[in-house]
């Protein structure tokens, strides 16, 4: 059975792809470059519209990328990137000139297809995300278990997860260790430091690190 949602909002659309969010994410060619370069629907029907990328160019294609983001190709060369919740990020490179399609690689990266001319030749291009790391619960007491999670790491390599006391020494506390897997991904757990080797409450550091990827959240301690 075929549905249609149609709505000023949207305008020759062309790419999709399903979103972590659970929703579906598309560009929209018609409304750029002015408004609405990305569109954003639910499987009922409920539209958001984003006006992200370059003021120059249309986005064609779009995925979801290993770090729960979605990058887009526009015709001007320039690969986009934008969150769940709204904020976007530009990368651009000079040999980009003709991009098409784009999809997450099983490396961890993004990889897309460029038409334009480098060195001569037409390319299949490889961009690496930016790694992210997240912990569960996001704030407790001394000695709670905590579960660590990130993207965009290399597969394969190993993720140290530290937590920063804030004191002069211990000045971090290993909170667990995990090997990344093929989506660049990993997930570990472990538990805080007890009593006054938690450091002081409030703020802290939570910091994954591999030998090629660096991502740091925070923890707050009550």
């Amino acid at each position: 059975m075929v549905s249609n949602f149609t709505d000023p909002t949207i305008s020759s659309p062309s790419g999709i792809a399903a979103g972590p969010d659970g929703a579906l994410w598309f560009t929209n060619g018609g409304d750029c470059p002015t408004e609405g370069a990305i569109g954003r629907i639910t499987t009922t029907g409920a539209l958001s519209s984003y006006n992200k990328g370059s003021k120059y160019g249309c986005a064609i294609a779009i995925t979801t990328g290993p770090d729960g983001a979605l990058w887009f190709t526009q015709d001007d060369g320039v690969v986009g990137r934008i969150t769940t919740t709204g904020t976007d990020f530009i990368y651009t490179k000079s040999s980009n000139t003709g991009l098409s399609g784009i999809t997450g690689g099983p490396d961890g990266a993004v990889w897309y297809t460029n038409t334009g001319t480098y060195n001569g030749y037409t390319s299949v291009d490889r961009l690496e995300t930016q790694p992210y790391v997240s912990v569960d619960p996001t704030s407790g007491g001394p000695g709670i278990a905590v579960s660590v999670s990130g993207g965009g790491y290399y597969p394969g390599k190993e993720v140290k997860v530290g937590y920063d006391t804030g004191l002069r020494t211990p000045k971090e506390r290993r909170l667990c260790v995990a090997t990344v897997s093929a989506s660049g991904q990993f997930v570990c757990s472990g538990n805080l430091p007890l009593g006054m080797k938690a450091g002081a409450s409030g703020v802290h550091s939570i910091v994954a690190t591999s030998p090629k990827s660096k991502a740091e959240t925070t923890f707050s301690l009550t």
